[in-house]
């Protein structure tokens, strides 16, 4: 087995929300479209922007010092800091029209064509079907766009008016000439339950570790370690269940894990040029979700349970924590598999502490981590499925030790992708008449080096795939299947099985691009120029 290392990262280079995360309670997405007439000044503004751009080595550092001072509070609030930051992606359309052929033949052939070539790969209906791309908000076909910036910020009136600012510069690059268009999405926490998506349960807890440090070899870690040397998970995570993960699963130029290999270490480096190195594919979806379509689902599925003698009476609850492997305050059903545990979801080390067939053990910290120890029940050997079921959405797209269609749990490395996502729209309020008509969802963004080995395989291999794992059915939170029905199977308490149907999509996909987070040398040499 090869040993484990730590590649050394362009702080400057890479662009600051890929690997770092902003972590900001308000986004603003602009979906900018320029005409032929637009390209020169176009590349003038992405020249202009890409210094002010938020690059890894800022984001990385506001982020530990945000970590300290949060840490450092008597009750653990969040510390009075506050930062707007910007990053900015180019779509295959884009790259088309800003880059010669030499150029754009370099990058990945999955972008280029975008995600209405490959929506019923992932799931979708076709085209014209209700739901299909035809449909979609934004980047529906013949609709794309060519650029994505991103702006995100602590302070929700400062996020509103630096997009206002940049959207008024881009309808003004060309005077007297509508050779410009932006569209505007939004995403803001929810203020009824902050870090929570609209169906209830707390979002983005397992997120894989990323190995390196920045800067020099002495340079602060991509992500920070807090496992003492003698745990026994200390050389392949950062975290209790937070594997580690080399670069170059999501970022081009660095090592990655050598596809097929059992092996965690063994490494390869994909060739890049000026254009692709330090970059990163950004998929975007626009994910409309159907609340009260869920919760009435759950309750359908509590009482079809509650008929199996070995399961008796279960909850509207325990029903949708059986859909997703978690309770709504994101504690796991692998280690509290009957009732939520607040004060275990609020742990953001001991709900991630688990995994699904060995049985998890009490992590070793590192001296002066200040994390309190893991004192609530341990999750226990579940290859059966009968406490996490396969169809849970966390076991169907992270598999974590459990040995799946690929091989060993090692390959499961090679298919991690790091998450952005943010709700947008108002709370749904039963009371409320005409709440379940109003838009709200999830603004979806995630990166990866492939969006092959990435979004599409965990999408097309495995959460819309019934079969995957032992044919329990499919991913009913995120999975798609077009328009057709979709079922799932549980064990009971006996180990029977019960099937459940579901007649319809609870989230349903309303725009959607495939975008590449270029370096910002390739910014300004390249796509600028």
């Amino acid at each position: 087995m090869a040993q484990p290392f730590e590649p050394i990262l362009d702080g400057a280079e890479i662009q600051g929300d890929i690997l770092a995360g902003f972590r900001k309670d308000h986004v603003r997405l602009l979906f900018i479209s320029v005409t032929d007439v637009a390209v020169p000044a176009f590349k003038a503004w992405i020249r202009a922007i890409a210094p002010k751009l938020a690059y890894l080595d800022a984001v990385a550092d506001f982020n530990r010092k945000f970590s300290t001072a949060r840490r450092a509070s008597a009750d653990g609030r969040d510390p009075p800091m506050s930062v707007t930051w910007m990053n900015l992606a180019i779509s295959g359309q884009g790259a088309k029209r800003l880059l010669s052929q030499d150029q754009w033949s370099q990058l990945d052939i999955t972008f280029l064509n975008g995600p209405t070539e490959d929506a019923t790969l992932v799931g979708e209906p076709d085209a014209g079907s209700p739901g299909g791309s035809r449909s979609w908000l934004v980047g529906a076909p013949n609709q794309g766009h060519d650029a994505l910036l991103i702006i995100a910020g602590d302070e929700r009136a400062e996020v509103d008016n630096t997009a206002a600012a940049h959207k008024d510069e881009l309808l003004q690059l060309v005077a007297n000439v509508a050779a410009v268009t932006v569209r505007l999405e939004s995403g803001d926490i929810r203020s009824a339950q902050k870090g929570h998506e609209h169906f209830g349960f707390k979002d983005g807890i397992s997120q894989p570790g990323v190995r390196g440090r920045i800067g020099t070899a002495t340079g602060p870690y991509v992500t920070p370690r807090v496992l003492d040397s003698q745990d026994p998970w200390y050389a392949l995570y950062a975290a209790p269940g937070q594997p580690l993960c080399y670069p170059g699963e999501f970022v081009l130029g660095y090592p990655r894990k050598h596809e097929g290999s059992d092996d965690p270490n063994d490494t390869v480096v994909d060739p890049t040029t000026p254009l692709t190195k330090h970059g990163s594919y950004l998929v975007y979806r626009r994910l409309r979700q159907d609340v009260p379509g869920f919760i009435a689902a759950a309750e359908t599925m509590a009482a079809q349970l509650s008929q199996n003698p070995s399961f008796g009476p279960r909850t509207t609850a325990f029903a949708a924590a059986c859909l997703v492997g978690r309770w709504p305050s994101g504690a796991p059903v692998m280690r509290t598999p009957l009732a939520d545990n607040q004060k275990l979801g609020d742990d953001s080390y001991a709900s991630n502490n688990f995994q699904f067939v060995q049985a998890s053990h009490v992590p070793k910290y590192s001296a002066g981590s200040e994390i309190p120890p893991d004192d609530f029940p341990q999750a226990r050997d579940d290859t059966l499925g009968s406490t996490c079921p396969f169809s849970a959405h966390i076991r169907k797209v992270n598999p974590r030790d459990q040995t799946t269609d690929q091989g060993p749990a090692t390959r499961t490395l090679e298919h991690r992708i790091l998450r952005r996502g943010i709700p947008y729209g108002v709370d749904y309020d039963p009371t409320k008449p005409g709440s379940d008509k109003e838009e709200r969802g999830l603004q979806f963004l995630c990166y990866q080096s492939s969006i092959q080995r990435g979004f599409q395989f965990l999408m097309n291999q495995w959460a819309n795939s019934a079969d995957f794992p032992l044919g329990r059915g499919y991913d009913i939170v995120i999975g798609q299947r077009g328009e057709a029905s979709r079922s799932v199977t549980v064990l009971a308490p006996d180990n029977s099985p019960v099937s459940v149907t579901f007649p319809q999509r609870y989230v349903v996909t309303t725009g959607a691009a495939y975008l590449f987070s270029p370096s910002k040398t390739a910014l300004l040499s390249c796509f600028g120029a």
